[in-house]
């Protein structure tokens, strides 16, 4: 199992989830960026999530697992 930190599927999300909300909640930012951008970048992190997704091999954990540890020993406290 890998960190939550680690995965570029939370990290795309997070991203997607931050352009949909600059595109509701700014709408002085229509002046520079028109807010067709903001509806293709949201397509785009959408897009890139689905390959990230197929791409996945490895669960993730939210808390760092035992074994990543120092003071954590296998096999009892030999």
């Amino acid at each position: 199992m890998k960190p939550w930190y680690r995965s570029w599927t939370i990290w795309v999300n997070a991203l997607v989830l931050i352009c949909g909300a600059l595109a509701e909640t700014l709408p002085m930012l229509e002046s520079e960026i028109p807010r067709g951008a903001f509806v293709w970048l949201t397509f785009l992190l959408a897009m890139v999530n689905l390959l990230l997704r197929g791409k996945t091999t490895q669960p993730i954990c939210m808390r760092r697992s035992t074994a990543d540890r120092p003071y954590y020993r296998r096999g009892g406290d030999a």
